[in-house]
């Protein structure tokens, strides 16, 4: 049997006391010269609305019983910590590594399911997130592996079912100036296209122009919204002057809201292609990433047996 009463139970316990209540006022209505057929009767006007009375005498012992459940759950799970502190305290040198183990399990799932979330369950903070892809190509056992800029620009002329592309490098650059202490940033060197292939709008200025990515062109950069607001107070002036970046002088063309890739990076700028670059004896140095945007009607199987066949 459960420690308490079920609402079937209250009930069944409220109808037998008001019918005990309703013999006893019988019995003395007996007693006063009523005969037995019509003394129920008299019982029952006498007692007045049963039916409210039955209503409310049920409502007040549900409540109640709500109330007791209550009381004995948290005196019960006050004599659990009691007992379990007491026993705790017995075994220092267990209670350490449980404590230590449960905290080592909470963090451990804790940054799975963070990882988790980020990657598979929400979706990425761009326009229509399903048509961006990665690219890169596998080696003999089908493991990715990174792109060099021969490779990627071969594919890029060839393809027919991408809209755009970006290639990617990160690393990290200083600034300098500006009113601060100098201070080392995270930056990300992309193709002109890479802001349109995210699709993500600037909280202010343009992105890459065609042609920014070429030797001899303007020195530009993209700062993230943290850095503009942290390092220039939120200045939307700054945009068309310049910073001071490994000692040379780069104009601020835009600023990048939060929604952005690489999430770290603090700024971007463009990823020049050079002689050295385009040098065909440097085909093999893979060590860049890339992404697009799929083309209108493109799918994901159409874009990957492309890739195979270029």
């Amino acid at each position: 049997r459960f420690p308490w009463r079920t609402a079937a139970q209250v009930a069944a316990d409220v109808d037998e006391e008001l019918r005990f209540h309703l013999d006893m006022v019988a019995r003395e209505v007996v007693e006063d010269g009523w005969p037995e057929e019509g003394a129920r009767l008299e019982a029952a006007r006498r007692f007045g609305d049963l039916e409210a009375t039955r209503k409310i005498c049920r409502r007040l012992d549900q409540s109640k019983e709500k109330q007791m459940k209550w009381i004995k759950a948290f005196d019960e799970l006050g004599q659990d910590l009691r007992f379990a502190f007491r026993q705790l305290a017995k075994s220092p040198g267990f209670t350490l590594i449980a404590i230590l183990t449960l905290a080592l399990g909470v963090g451990a799932t804790t940054a799975i399911f963070s990882v988790v979330d980020g990657i598979l369950l929400r979706p990425l903070p761009f326009p229509h997130p399903e048509r961006l892809v990665r690219v890169y190509p596998v080696d003999e056992n089908g493991e990715p592996n990174a792109i060099s800029v021969l490779n990627y620009l071969d594919w890029r002329r060839q393809s027919r079912t991408v809209a755009a592309a970006s290639l990617l490098d990160t690393g990290s650059v200083n600034l300098t100036g500006a009113g601060g202490d100098p201070e080392r940033l995270s930056g990300a060197w992309v193709s002109p296209e890479f802001f349109s292939v995210l699709g993500a709008p600037l909280l202010a200025g343009r992105g890459f122009l065609p042609g920014e990515d070429k030797p001899g062109a303007s020195r530009v950069v993209v700062l993230s919204e943290e850095v503009w607001k942290r390092r220039f107070g939120g200045d939307r002036s700054l945009v068309g002057r310049t910073v001071n970046l490994d000692g040379a002088p780069y104009t601020v063309v835009g600023i990048a809201g939060r929604n952005r890739w690489p999430s770290i990076s603090d700024l971007w700028l463009p990823f020049e292609l050079n002689e050295h670059r385009l040098d065909p004896r440097n085909r093999g140095a893979i060590y860049l990433a890339a992404v697009a945007r799929l083309a209108p009607g493109a799918t994901l199987e159409s874009a990957r047996a492309e890739a195979r066949t270029i």
